[in-house]
This record gives C-alpha cells, sequence and structure tokens, in this order.
C-alpha cells in the first residue's frame, strides 16, 4: 500500500490513517443500511406474509406456501381482535378455494400481473367481492390493503409540467421569438428598427415559402416516424403475443399435470371427486389448447405483417 499526500495540509498519511478511514467509512455504510432496514415494512412478519395476495404468486405450486403465509396473517388479526376465531378455518378455506375454482383457470392473468399499471384491489375486487364463497376472504382482505397508505400514485396524476413544456416551449418558436427579441433590444427598440431594410424585405417576402417548406419537411418527418411507429407496435405486439403464448403453454402444462394427480389420486382412493377434479383440469387445458391454436395464427399474421411494412 502506497502512502497518501493530504490535499490540505500537503502531509504524508500514513498506512494506519488509510486504513482508519476506510473502516470508518465501511462502519458509516453498515450504520445507513441497518437504519434503512429497521425503518423497512418487511421486518415485520405481518409484511413479509402479505406476499399471499401478490397475484404472481399465487398458483397450484406455490399453494401450501401461501397457505401459510395466510394463516400467519390471521393469526395476528386475530390476536388484534380483527378476526374473530370462529372465521379463522373458514376463511384459509375460502382461500383454498379461491385458487383453486379462480386463480388456477386464469392462471396467465394472474401471472402477467403488472404492479406499474395494475390495480391489485381492482383485480381482487373482480374476482372476490361479487363470490359469495370469498365473502368472509374478501371482508379480511379489506383490512390488509388498507395497510398501505402510499400516496405516490396520487402525486404522479398533479405533474403537469411535461405537457406544458411540450406545447408552450416549441423549440423552434422559442428561438425564433428569442432572436426577434433580441435583435430589437440591440437597435435600442422598435422605434429604431428600419423597415426599409432590404434583409428584412426579403425575410419577409420569403416567410410563406420557408413556412411550406417546414410543413413540407415536418410531412416527410411524420411519415418517416410513423413508419417507424408502426414497425415498433408490431413489434411489441409480435413480444406480447410470444410471451402469452409461452403462458399459455405453461399453463396447459400445469393443467395437464395437475389432472394427471388426481387421476392418479382417483385410481389409488376409488373416488369419484377426484375423477371430477381431473377433468375439469382437463376441460381448462382442451380451452387453452383451442386458445393457444388461435394464439399462432395471430402471431402468424403478425410476423407476415412486419415483413412487409
Amino acid at each position: 500500500m502506497k502512502s497518501a499526500i493530504d490535499p490540505k495540509t500537503k502531509k504524508k498519511v500514513t498506512d494506519k490513517e488509510v486504513m482508519q478511514f476506510k473502516l470508518e467509512c465501511r462502519d458509516f455504510l453498515a450504520a445507513i443500511v441497518k437504519k434503512i432496514m429497521d425503518k423497512a415494512p418487511l421486518k415485520y412478519s405481518l409484511a413479509r406474509n402479505l406476499a399471499f395476495l401478490d397475484p404472481r404468486e399465487m398458483g397450484a405450486t406455490a399453494k401450501e406456501k401461501n397457505l401459510d403465509r395466510c394463516k400467519a396473517v390471521l393469526r395476528q388479526l386475530n390476536e388484534a381482535d380483527r378476526v374473530s376465531d370462529n372465521d379463522v378455518d373458514e376463511i384459509v378455506q375460502q382461500y383454498s378455494h379461491y385458487i383453486d375454482e379462480i386463480v388456477v383457470p386464469r392462471c396467465a392473468e394472474f401471472r402477467n400481473f403488472c404492479v406499474s399499471t395494475s390495480r391489485l384491489d381492482e383485480l381482487l375486487f373482480d374476482t372476490m367481492a361479487d363470490n359469495t364463497s370469498t365473502h368472509k376472504l374478501w371482508s379480511c382482505v379489506k383490512q390488509l390493503l388498507l395497510l398501505s397508505h402510499g400516496q405516490a400514485s396520487v402525486k404522479c396524476g398533479f405533474s403537469v409540467n411535461k405537457q406544458i413544456e411540450t406545447d408552450n416551449l416549441a423549440e423552434d418558436s422559442f428561438v425564433a421569438k428569442r432572436i426577434i427579441c433580441d435583435h430589437v433590444t440591440s437597435v435600442g427598440g422598435l422605434q429604431n428598427i428600419d423597415a426599409s431594410d432590404k434583409h428584412l424585405l426579403l425575410a419577409a417576402s420569403s416567410a410563406r415559402q420557408k413556412y411550406l417548406s417546414y410543413l413540407e419537411e415536418e410531412k416527410k418527418k411524420q411519415e418517416c416516424s410513423g413508419r417507424g411507429q408502426k414497425r415498433k407496435l408490431l413489434s411489441d405486439e409480435i413480444e406480447k403475443l410470444q410471451k402469452k403464448k409461452r403462458c399459455l403453454q405453461t399453463d396447459i402444462d400445469s393443467l395437464t399435470a395437475s389432472a394427471d394427480e388426481y387421476a392418479e389420486k382417483a385410481e389409488q382412493t376409488h373416488q369419484v371427486s377426484w375423477i371430477t377434479k381431473s377433468n375439469s383440469f382437463r376441460r381448462s387445458a382442451k380451452e387453452k389448447t383451442t386458445e393457444m391454436t388461435a394464439l399462432e395464427e395471430q402471431l402468424k399474421q403478425k410476423l407476415q405483417d412486419i415483413k412487409s411494412s
């Protein structure tokens, strides 16, 4: 390790002082991280277990884990007298039913849930509120949704600065106004402008032609931009269709696997109810297969469109 020079005192800094400075920096960063972690909601088990309401995590594969999370949340709500003892087991059963009957058949919709553009409360309201089999579950979920009181999404709606800048501060208009203002200032006022100046008369006479040229140029730019935008939109649509196709294939495989699992249970236990479950999953898989066939045709058409654009 080379010794350093203090730029203020011009004195040589020893290796011990350099090492001490690095250790103090490390302690400082550790203290900051600790403070952030102390203030983070995730240090509370209730906040961590709320992941059972994340649509992207709901599904047959994570059902048992989410049920454990749901039970942990209900335990804390029960201790706080928010949920009665008699309702805890029923809410757990309703959540299990919700996953089997609603989430699994629509797993692609839940897995593709976008937290930045979609609202969790709307999705859960549409799938729980009017369903009599999840009435108590929805009452509990409403309490949990009220725990989050952030207002960032509300504040985002107040900002109109970008629109004002685009509408009122167009670059060409701003530059033209500043040129006129600077010229008037340089000659000492409007009274000192020479209206017979040949450069001024030439600029005034050619203004219409320049304006038409400008409009033609802007039209060409818009045409080029329109073609590029159309191609970009097609590319985005193709990407979405491909992603949807992958999700459908995953759903089909999952439903088929679940159907086979219930069929094996029926064979082992000789219970007709498992056969009913198995057939239900197979029908869903068949519907998804039909949907994927139509999706493949749509994807093929989009690929042809982007080739011809």
